[in-house]
Order: C-alpha cells, then sequence, then structure tokens
C-alpha cells in the first residue's frame, strides 16, 4: 500500500487537489483492505482504484470500481465521457463481467454487507444463464 501511495502522491501532485488526492488515497485503501480481507486482487483504472473479491472456491467478482458516494452511477454505468467512464470500460473489458461501484462510504463501514451484495448479483446472474 505504500507503494500505491508514493505512486499516487508522485504522479498526481500536480494535478489534483488536496481533496482528490485524499479521496484516491482513501479510495486505494479501501480497495486493498477489501481485497485482502475477501481474498481478491487490486488496481487502477484510469486513475480510479478497483478491486476483486473471491465470490466462491475459483470464481472471482469483476472488477469493483471505489468511487465517491455523490459519483453518479446507475444500473448501466456511469456517465459517458468521464473519467469514471473511462475506468468503468477498462475494468469492463478486463474483467468477467461488467464492471461495478461501490462507494467509500459504504465501503469503509460495511464491508461484509458490500461483499454479500456484490456475490448475490454474481450468483444470481449465474443462475440465469
Amino acid at each position: 500500500m505504500l507503494a500505491n501511495r508514493l505512486c499516487i502522491e508522485g504522479n498526481l501532485a500536480d494535478r489534483v487537489s488536496p481533496f482528490h488526492r485524499q479521496r484516491l488515497l482513501t479510495g486505494h485503501r479501501l480497495a486493498s483492505e477489501m481485497a485482502e480481507r475477501f481474498n481478491g486482487t487490486t488496481k487502477e483504472f484510469a486513475e480510479v482504484p478497483a478491486f476483486t473479491i473471491a465470490v466462491r472456491r475459483g470464481i472471482a467478482s469483476p472488477w469493483v470500481l471505489v468511487g465517491h458516494p455523490l459519483w453518479d452511477w446507475t444500473e448501466d454505468g456511469p456517465p459517458p465521457k468521464s473519467l469514471f467512464a473511462s475506468a468503468f470500460e477498462q475494468a469492463s473489458a478486463e474483467g468477467s463481467a461488467a464492471a461495478m461501484c461501490w462507494d467509500t462510504f459504504n465501503l469503509a463501514r460495511r464491508q461484509v454487507m458490500v461483499r454479500e451484495r456484490i456475490r448475490e448479483t454474481i450468483l444470481q446472474s449465474s443462475s440465469r444463464l
């Protein structure tokens, strides 16, 4: 995680405000916590932190982007032509299914609930096939 923090501070220091820098650091920390706690991995898409978790033995979730609670997000994804839309497209292309998004508020306070909602979504969609 220290490497991520140094990378964020070094690469984005001239381009983002202190608020955005802190949001990125928080997002990376929460993505790391989810991946470590629930046997997943982390990655960054268009400067947006993301993670996967184990849904079942041998089955991982699609990428889950870590967003701000006030960012626009619907079941269809983020608004077009935004940095978040670019992250969504990259994560969806790399993952096994369309990327998901969870906000920092829930990830900081309700990690088990978030994991269960991700699992429910994946298991419901796989049972429809």
